[in-house]
């Protein structure tokens, strides 16, 4: 199943500044130094057209809801999911988070006390043979609101995806797994999962 199971989870982060005081927006002149320049973060907010993808928005979180509820007591202790039938389980997780930075840059009048508000969602299905053989598959709902200033790199993917899809088997003890999961070795430089970033990351392989 990768390094995360899909537990059910959520946070909210605020920064404050040194005095114990939330961060303050950007001065409206610093806000439109910024928008003369015409410069950018790595990631800009994309408005959300029409009421299709709030419509959408919703209907996740509720069927995120449902899923908790439904669960009741069932949540195991070790992050298993529920037990739809013999061998199914459903796996789940919502994250909400909320970033204020001050100073975000060097560079005066960018609008450099920027906010930012991410959430993703995560419903993942897997069935387990009595051979311990796997079938895996989570799609993620991204979505992020840079308020129109630049936003940390780790927002840059929105709407839906598949973070992981794989099958698993095992032959002879070693366990050989096919299609989109999430790795991690070492200090995750190269490959990791970078769970810090509000859409995670996964890889097409066979290992």
């Amino acid at each position: 199943m990768g390094d995360r199971p899909g537990a059910l989870s959520c946070s909210v982060h605020r920064d404050l500044d040194a005095q114990g005081h939330p961060d303050g927006a950007a001065t409206s002149a610093q806000a439109r130094a910024f928008s003369k320049a015409g410069r950018s973060g790595p990631c800009t907010s994309h408005p959300v057209s029409g009421g299709v993808a709030s419509m959408k928005y919703a209907a996740w979180v509720v069927v995120a809801m449902l899923v908790v509820a439904s669960a009741g007591g069932g949540w195991a202790q070790e992050n298993q999911g529920v037990l739809l039938a013999k061998g199914l389980r459903l796996l789940g997780e919502y994250r909400l988070r909320y970033e204020a930075r001050n100073a975000a840059s060097f560079f005066a009048g960018d609008g450099d006390s920027p906010k930012d508000e991410s959430s993703r969602l995560r419903l993942g299905l897997l069935w387990e043979g009595p051979d311990k053989s796997r079938i895996f598959i989570e799609p993620q709902w991204a979505y992020q609101n840079t308020h129109g200033g630049p936003g940390p790199t780790s927002m840059m993917l929105r709407d839906v995806d598949v973070l992981e899809g794989y099958a698993s088997m095992v032959d002879h003890g070693r366990v050989w797994k096919i299609g989109r999961q999430t790795m991690k070795f070492g200090d995750s430089r190269l490959v990791g999962n970078l769970e810090w970033g509000n859409t995670g990351r996964s890889f097409d392989g066979i290992r």
